[in-house]
């Protein structure tokens, strides 16, 4: 019999999953750790390792390398495929907001109990999004991806 490899690597993972204590909110994190004998600390253990909480800056820290004039685009690919999937997620947010209007009358909408005052702050939300995935657009630059006709 011939089982196919999810199904496998899941059938790995059982063993770890039966270790997991049901009622922890966590699934088990503290058990994983104590596995592989790393001890999990609380974060009051590491607030003594932080220097801003032992410190008293009167202001903040001052870096040798601040950017006072900040640029807002790509660097890298992974960068614009992050930025490029930020934006796609825009122009679906504007096209459901564009929809909604465009698709239903006020007598519609006042069917279902939906007053002006609501329609009038989809618009907005519509606004929104276009300003959002014009941000977007901007830090691509000129090969930014274009929403659907």
């Amino acid at each position: 019999m011939h089982l196919p490899l999810p199904f496998v690597a899941l059938l790995s993972l059982l063993p770890l999953a039966q270790t997991l204590p049901s009622s922890s909110p966590f699934i088990g994190v503290d058990a994983i750790l104590k596995r592989y004998g790393i001890a999990s600390r609380s974060p009051e253990a590491y607030a003594s390792q932080l220097p801003a909480l032992r410190h008293n800056y009167p202001q903040p820290p001052n870096s040798s390398r601040l950017v006072l004039q900040p640029e807002y685009r790509a660097r890298t690919p992974f960068d614009w495929a992050s930025i490029a999937l930020a934006l796609h997620q825009e122009y679906i947010e504007l096209d459901g907001f564009n929809y909604a209007i465009a698709r239903f009358t006020p007598a519609e909408w006042e069917a279902w109990d939906i007053n002006q005052n609501y329609v009038h702050l989809i618009r907005f939300f519509a606004q929104q999004e276009e300003g959002h995935s014009t941000a977007f657009a901007n830090m691509l630059g000129p090969r930014a991806p274009l929403p659907c006709e």
